[in-house]
């Protein structure tokens, strides 16, 4: 038998018996035949565990030599059961454009070779996407129009949940 060429073929089978009597066929299973690529892809931003406050996120890699392209998936469940994006690109960046709600999402991407072997994973890494700002202050004191002989007055506001830190003009 000659070996077959590099790609992507479909197998299943069925038994035969002494009278020619045929089992159903089994479900078909894909395999993929040919050299992959050595590592996978090396994630480089957003980085991991990174919160951003854009939901149309750029996602880079390093390049993968031999590469033809590369899948990129993201997804909020870590079994990537459900993927936001499952996408081809052949180049090692991926523009989302359409927004992504907030929240956790894992991805990863996958390199292919010229006949579309895939090789292993990438990593996996997380990233929130935070769009919603905190809630704004309320002015406590001083008054409106105050006045006050010190060149060191206090401020103060209400404070507001999820609030790091906060910025004074």
């Amino acid at each position: 038998t000659a070996p077959l060429a590099d790609g992507r073929y479909y197998w299943r089978v069925r038994a035969v018996d002494a009278a020619g009597n045929r089992s159903a066929w089994t479900s078909a299973r894909t395999v993929w035949l040919g050299v992959e690529p050595e590592l996978g892809p090396v994630l480089l931003s957003p980085p991991n565990g990174s919160v951003i406050t854009s939901n149309v996120p750029t996602f880079t890699w390093e390049a993968v030599s031999g590469a033809a392209s590369y899948r990129v998936h993201a997804d909020n469940n870590p079994d990537f059961s459900s993927p936001e994006i499952n996408g081809t690109r052949t180049t090692p960046i991926y523009v989302r454009f359409t927004p992504l709600a907030d929240g956790v999402y894992y991805w990863r991407v996958q390199a292919r070779d010229a006949a579309g072997v895939p090789g292993p994973w990438s990593a996996v890494w997380t990233l929130t996407i935070d769009t919603v700002p905190p809630a704004t202050p309320v002015l406590l004191s001083p008054a409106p129009d105050a006045l006050t002989d010190s060149n060191l007055p206090t401020f103060d506001w209400t404070d507001v949940t999820g609030a790091a830190f906060y910025e004074l003009q």
